[in-house]
């Protein structure tokens, strides 16, 4: 198993941080697909409101070919094409380009953000390339490491199966320098970090399918 490089320097914030522990309380209870509840609590039990919980992936390399192909390759001069993004599930995230490209190609890069300018939640999404009317043309991003989930008043916090793809492939991952790394497929193992004061803690958890995940964390 391979993970992103992100991901291992969250693991090692964690234990550098001094975690204290996480409960399982109800790994049996049904759901459709995947889902992790959790509450979070202080050194004193009291619930922590307002605490992002940022989520990561466990991933598995598969392969270095084929390499994705992000840009759309022109077929005729004047063709107007739109570029949005859209979620694993189809719902609409972003319009990002709209317009008749100059050259032969176009190549529009998505910065993870929604129309409202806000970083969306980890998970899977495709940027397409609408040309005259029809899809001629779409590109993979994994998001990971973003917040995912907040914790209520209650200090309560869902993940909802749109953001926990197990299974997933192939997930192309890309290093900081945007040079492709790699295709991926998405495990079973899901990484919730949480950021209290100076500390940071990185948990893990085991998904089931068809099963919630309901979890019990303390932090100091």
């Amino acid at each position: 198993m391979k993970l992103p490089l992100g991901l291992i320097l969250g693991l090692t914030v964690a234990l550098l941080s001094g975690c204290r522990d996480i409960n399982l309380l109800d790994a049996r209870e049904t759901t459709e697909g995947y889902r992790i509840v959790g509450s979070v609590l202080d050194g004193l039990d009291n619930p922590i409101a307002g605490l992002g919980v940022r989520l990561s992936y466990g991933a598995e390399y598969v392969s270095g070919s084929p390499v994705p192909q992000r840009e759309y390759i022109l077929q005729s001069p004047g063709e107007f094409v739109l570029v949005d993004v859209y979620s694993l599930k189809g719902n609409h995230i972003r319009s990002l380009y709209a317009g008749t490209p100059a050259g032969t190609s176009l190549f529009v890069q998505w910065n993870k953000r929604n129309n409202a300018g806000a970083l969306v939640p980890s998970g899977i999404y495709f940027v397409r390339y609408t040309v005259n009317g029809s899809p001629r043309h779409s590109y993979t991003v994994v998001v990971d490491g973003h917040v995912s989930a907040t914790t209520d008043s209650n200090g309560v916090f869902i993940i909802p199966d749109d953001f926990l793809p197990v299974g997933y492939y192939p997930a192309p991952l890309y290093s900081g320098a945007d040079a492709f790394l790699g295709n991926y497929r998405i495990q079973n193992l899901a990484y919730l970090e949480f950021t209290v004061g100076a500390n940071t803690y990185v948990y893990s958890v085991v998904l089931e399918l068809n099963q919630t995940k309901r979890l019990l964390v303390r932090v100091q």
